[in-house]
């Protein structure tokens, strides 16, 4: 009784193969019961060019979203530099009309313009 081993599996070398996630080193052997499937060879070399193609592709398309992702960030710092030159110009004419017409540049913080004195 005490040298019975007890297995799930009918065949111990299926769980094996399967347990180290089928390795290259195990790809090399049938093991007993285990499905199969035979192909030809020219459809072998046509699952190896679909394959081979898609990672190409998949590659390409890496590259691509990359190149977008930087030309996305330049026109994004582009973008905040047009804006804050706009601000500025913006306060330009403000202050030039402000002087023109004899009062005082709007004072702004955080969005609100006073007014003034109410004289005209």
């Amino acid at each position: 009784m005490e040298n019975v081993t007890i297995s799930h599996f009918e065949n111990d070398t299926i769980q094996e193969k399967k347990l180290e996630s089928y390795g290259w080193e195990k790809h090399d052997f049938l093991a007993g019961q285990e499905l199969t499937v035979t192909i030809t060879l020219g459809e072998y070399r046509e699952l190896v060019s679909s394959k081979a193609t898609a990672k190409q592709e998949i590659d390409a398309k890496v590259m691509k979203v990359a190149a977008l992702e930087q030309e996305l960030k330049k026109l994004k710092e582009e973008a905040d530099r047009l804006k804050a030159e706009n601000y500025d110009l913006q306060n330009k004419v403000l202050a030039a009309q402000g002087r023109n017409h004899g009062q005082q540049p709007p004072v702004q913080d955080g969005g609100t313009e006073e007014e003034g004195s109410g004289e005209e």
